[in-house]
């Protein structure tokens, strides 16, 4: 089930809803089962708006009335609850009216319509159908029923004998006044998704973490100025506070809260200078909470050969893909940084297998859909590449991604499939060859030689990111080490040499190497920042220097109202301007990256800011008060307005699709012109990889393990034998009324493998616990007993690679001792 299906969250305000545009009606003639109907005027009536209705079942919060409220829109429609069928929609007329057919719009985007139903009306002791008013195996999500002959009737309903959710976006009944059937309006195309935007105060139009930074911006407001929150439509000041430099921070409001009971989300309203902002909510992980399903599905909605669409155009895995669009490194970045989290997700994907397209074997049993993606991205690089030229440097990188977490997909994916690619990838690392995508290429010259010193830097595409091949490189070393190769070295070496040149010859004063590798940019922070972390005894002497100086420059170059990051001293945006969502919502993960290997703390906070800053951006708290989203407020839980346009077709075809990152303001919105032309807007599967890539490194900042005696009274350095307690800190409560689980990992130093349950402390806690026992003697794995001697030792994680947060104790004969 879809973030939409849910429905935004239960305290907003209804009429939010409601669509300011008006409708546009198709011109041409419609066709319904081989009946031609003309196009008539508009005039017609549609008895059934507005009318009474009861539904035989709701998934809230999508209300039986949205069906007739005038509105045909995936956020204003009814679902019924998930059961099997028959499901009823009844509209009460008020009054005996002769019809003659009615409209049917249905189902979630361009799909899920409804399949078999038919209309019936009350006779005044039952019901009876309508003749001609029926569908059967219907796909349409825009359906006329022109009626065989006249009924007159006070109650009509929709009768639906599918099983599982029925979503109806609008049920339109027509009088027979011209004698016809108007034409068939589809869903609305216009300017703007959703509600006008509010620019006097910009904020995170859904929310904003509970302990994470909270700041708005108000560009017309003198420095001074009061401020107050409050829960909306109440008027009692909850937190106070002061605009400085048209920045309000509220980062102190609930930056703690009594998790024993469950998380009130709000809304809440900010109000300063006679101006109110929008709703929002403030929760424990609220970002993820409302951007974990959406970037899923956008992945998923994206592939090549999918039922969206069955072409790849200019594209490999994903549609208008490239080299740098890094899906698969991506997928894996965020499976290693919260597997619990995507363990746990609706599974949408049903694997099928085409040899014009795949090679590789199908996954192991029904795995996760980020698995499969996976599996998926990596079957359509080898099989887009061959052997006699080798495949691109980028799309080796890729490949190495799937070989590092392959231990944590093993139950999925099979060692047959892993040794394929394995000997694709150690077989090919070193070829000189490009492979067939050229598309966008910065050199004539470009190799495929991975251990080479790469020298070249992309453009404002974001084609060529400097240090790409760090981390592919560092992770070919463990996985050489991990199956006894004897070139293990050569791996390490070559990041190391990249590294070098990129401490050598890089400059962040030039934009070129920094926002100017547009939503790439996170690769080479990334790089530097995963050797410095995994490796610092090993890692280049002046490596620190290098990362401290790069923050250096970011921080200035966000300076500013918006706290957002600059190309330059002189621009906002990378010229000429570009559309570049991709390279703001990618900035988290270069700054949390950062974050986490340097150690001045007012640096640090000031990166947090600044991610956060971007990811408010995004979500509203820019210049034109939109998300970068166009359906935003059909797939991003509470926000109000979406981008002010899509883009109808392209490479990707992704009007369809959900959870596009697809618009941004350009050079002229800043610093502030809410009227500003905005410029180019398609969205791209570059764009929402990036923000895969900082949905994985806030889920690293904000992940911890503790272990304690087995009654939980502190956090000690030595434990007794017997039961421990394991804590785990992850963003995985996006349910603040249940308890929620999650899944840590127990290794010990004979190679005894546990996997514990932790569930949530209470319904709205960060932390999760369990219990685990430890034994002396032999066991066997995943028997829910640690086998550890006395001398040996154990370690409790979650995650992998560096994402992996972990806690080691060894064992004294007597107790063990936190190493």
């Amino acid at each position: 089930m879809t973030n939409s299906e849910i429905g935004k969250s239960s305290g907003k305000d209804a009429t939010k809803r409601v669509r300011w545009w008006s409708y546009i009606v198709v011109g041409a003639a419609c066709s319904v089962s081989g009946l031609a109907l003309a196009a008539l005027p508009t005039s017609s009536t549609n008895v059934a708006v507005g009318k009474p209705v009861v539904a035989d079942s709701v998934l809230s919060p999508n209300v039986a009335t949205y069906a007739v409220d005038g509105v045909i829109s995936d956020t204003s429609r009814w679902v019924s609850a998930n059961t099997a069928g028959p499901h009823t929609l009844e509209i009460d007329l008020g009054a005996s009216i002769s019809l003659n057919c009615a409209h049917v719009h249905s189902g979630y985007a361009s799909g899920s319509a409804i399949a078999n139903a038919k209309i019936q009306y009350w006779s005044g002791s039952s019901w009876l159908d309508v003749p001609g008013a029926a569908m059967t195996g219907n796909t349409s999500t825009n359906v006329v029923l022109q009626f065989s002959s006249v009924v007159s009737a006070s109650k009509v309903r929709l009768y639906s004998t599918d099983a599982g959710y029925v979503r109806l976006k609008e049920l339109k009944i027509f009088d027979e006044s011209l004698g016809g059937c108007p034409a068939l309006a589809t869903d609305p195309v216009a300017p703007v998704y959703g509600l006008a935007p509010k620019t006097d105060i910009l904020i995170n139009l859904s929310g904003y973490n509970l302990d994470k930074p909270k700041r708005f911006t108000a560009p017309l407001l003198p420095d001074g100025t009061s401020f107050t929150i409050t829960k909306a439509g109440q008027t009692t000041p909850l937190f106070t506070g002061t605009i400085n430099g048209h920045v309000g921070d509220f980062s102190a409001f609930l930056s703690s809260f009594n998790s024993s009971t469950p998380f009130d989300t709000g809304e809440y309203v900010i109000s300063a200078g006679g101006k109110t902002s929008y709703p929002f909510s403030i929760g424990p992980n609220w970002i993820e909470r409302v951007s974990y399903q959406p970037a899923i599905d956008f992945m998923v909605d994206a592939r090549c050969y999918s039922p969206v669409s069955n072409t790849c155009t200019a594209g490999v895995g994903w549609r208008d893909s490239h080299q740098f669009s890094f899906e698969v490194s991506s997928l894996v970045q965020m499976y290693m940084s919260n597997p619990s989290a995507y363990d746990r997700m609706p599974k949408q994907i049903v694997y099928s297998f085409n040899s014009a397209y795949q090679s590789l074997g199908a996954p192991i049993g029904n795995p996760p859909d980020i698995v499969k993606m996976i599996h998926w991205g990596v079957d359509r690089i080898i099989t887009y590449n061959n052997t006699a030229t080798g495949n691109h440097p980028l799309f080796k990188g890729e490949l190495a991604a799937f070989l590092y977490a392959y231990p944590m997909m093993k139950e999925y994916i099979s060692k047959a499939d892993y040794d394929t690619v394995k000997n694709y990838t150690f077989g090919n690392w070193a070829h000189l060859g490009i492979g067939n995508m050229s598309k966008y290429e910065i050199s004539s010259t470009l190799t495929g030689n991975m251990f080479q010193v790469y020298t070249q830097l992309g453009t404002g595409k974001g084609q060529f990111p400097p240090g790409h091949s760090i981390v592919p490189n560092l992770m070919m070393y463990e996985v050489a080490k991990r199956e006894g190769r004897l070139d293990a070295q050569q791996y390490f070496d070559a990041a190391y040499n990249q590294t070098q040149w990129i401490i050598d010859n890089l400059s962040w004063t030039m934009p070129e190497t920094t926002k100017g590798q547009r939503m790439s940019e996170h690769k080479t922070m990334e790089g530097l920042a995963y050797f410095l972390e995994v490796y610092p005894s090993l890692a280049p002497p002046n490596l620190s220097a290098k990362i401290n100086s790069w923050v250096d420059t970011m921080i200035a170059r966000s300076a500013n109202m918006w706290d957002f990051r600059k190309y330059s001293d002189t621009l906002w945006i990378i010229p000429p301007p570009y559309n570049e969502p991709g390279n703001v919502m990618g900035f988290p993960a270069a700054a949390l990256a950062a974050a986490q290997v340097i150690s001045d703390p007012v640096k640090k906070q000031r990166l947090k800011e600044m991610a956060t800053a971007q990811i408010d951006a995004g979500f509203g708290r820019n210049p034109s008060g939109r998300h970068y989203s166009h359906d935003a407020p059909r797939d991003f839980v509470g926000v109000e307005t979406g981008w002010y346009e899509e883009h109808n077709g392209g490479n990707g075809v992704l009007q369809p699709v959900r959870g596009v990152i697809e618009g941004s303001p350009k050079e002229a919105s800043y610093p502030f012109d809410p009227a500003a032309a905005l410029g180019y807007t398609e969205g791209w599967v570059a764009f929402n990889s990036a923000w895969n890539a900082s949905l994985a490194y806030m889920a690293k900042g904000d992940t911890a393990i503790q272990v304690f005696n087995e009654t939980f009274s502190a956090i000690p350095n030595t434990l007794a034998y017997g039961r421990i307690g394991v804590e785990l800190k992850a963003p995985l409560n996006f349910d603040y009324a249940n308890p929620e689980f999650g899944t840590v990992s127990i290794v010990s130093s004979t190679g005894d493998t546990e996997k514990l349950k932790v569930t949530e402390k209470s319904n709205s806690s960060f932390w999760f616990r369990n219990t685990i026992s430890f034994s002396n003697a032999a066991r066997a794995d995943n028997d829910g007993v640690v086998q550890v001697p006395a001398d040996g030792w154990f370690e409790v994680s979650y995650g992998e690679g560096v994402f992996k947060k972990k806690v080691r104790f060894k064992g004294n004969g007597t107790s063990f001792v936190r190493l």
